[in-house]
């Protein structure tokens, strides 16, 4: 039973409409801690063989449930899940997923471990700062961001921010681009920054918002104009034909655009500005 059960899990590809998987997770849980070691032995394979993306966030579901059924080891098990070294990309799906694990456990050793590792990567700082909420030591979570709208909540990190604006402001007729800058400006890496914009960028794109969607991509450029943004740079240029300008106009911006991804910050910073006046800032309306 276990091991078709953990095959079904990992070999899992989700679809619009389906919840299946979470009753297989619910019936993982249930059989409790003694199977702990297949489940870690399952996440492994996954690691080893690395075949898709969808299997990565399997094993980071496998490697949640470790957290939820405890039991001897599975606090190391998670440490060492969420500490390892991978090049692949997807590796970051079995990381969060031990994080998580790790703040079901309750256990106040793991937070130092998470805070170095929210400092060395970014791109969990906000599943680790919930789960230093979740473990219940505050003094190691980052600072409440003071005066922030009500929309934010008890966000505190760069894609939390982003997240919440994401679910509240993206339908609104006129979305708090103001309350939304002025948390931003608290961060102090203009990465973070740049972060918070494009992922915005993405979701106004999503919703039909195009126009909008460029605003916020040139004001991600704004705050981190380096050549290697390439989505960034990409999608502004893609993007332009919303403007209404001649085709000649939109070709020569496309073609400045192109440039950037070869040259300097400095260069680049000057390129925004320009482009900047000609779309406005985030929200402002079509001239």
């Amino acid at each position: 039973m276990l091991p078709s059960l953990l095959r079904e899990i990992v070999e899992y590809c989700p679809f619009i409409g389906d919840e299946s998987q979470k009753g297989r997770i619910e019936q993982l849980v249930a059989l409790g801690p003694s199977i702990v070691p297949e489940v870690e032995r399952a996440v492994r394979n996954v690691i080893q063989r690395g075949r898709s993306t969808d299997e990565f966030k399997n094993a980071g579901l496998l490697s949640e449930a470790i957290g939820k059924m405890g039991g001897p080891g599975a606090y190391e098990i998670l440490v060492g899940l969420a500490t390892q070294e991978s090049r692949a990309m997807e590796y970051r799906f079995v990381r969060e997923g031990a994080i998580r694990g790790l703040s079901y456990l309750r256990d106040e050793r793991a937070a130092d471990i998470l805070a170095r590792l929210a400092q060395s990567d970014p791109e969990v700082a906000g599943v680790v700062d919930d789960a230093l909420r979740v473990i219940g030591v505050e003094a190691m979570r980052r600072p409440a961001i003071p005066s922030a709208p009500a929309w934010a909540g008890d966000a505190r990190t760069w894609d939390r921010i982003a997240e919440a604006f994401r679910q509240s402001q993206v339908q609104m007729q006129q979305p708090d681009f103001k309350g939304l800058s002025q948390i931003i400006e608290r961060f102090d890496d203009p990465l973070h920054r740049h972060a918070v914009w494009n992922d915005v960028a993405y979701e106004f794109r999503h919703a039909g918002k195009i126009r909008t969607a460029l605003q916020c991509w040139v004001e991600a450029l704004r705050h981190y104009p380096d050549p290697d943004c390439v989505s960034a740079w990409g999608n502004t240029a893609n993007d332009l034909n919303e403007l209404p300008l001649e085709e000649t106009q939109v070709a020569a911006w496309k073609s400045r655009l192109s440039l950037a991804m070869r040259a300097n910050r400095e260069e680049n910073a000057k390129l925004v500005s320009e482009l900047r006046e000609l779309v406005g800032p985030p929200g402002a309306p079509a001239t």
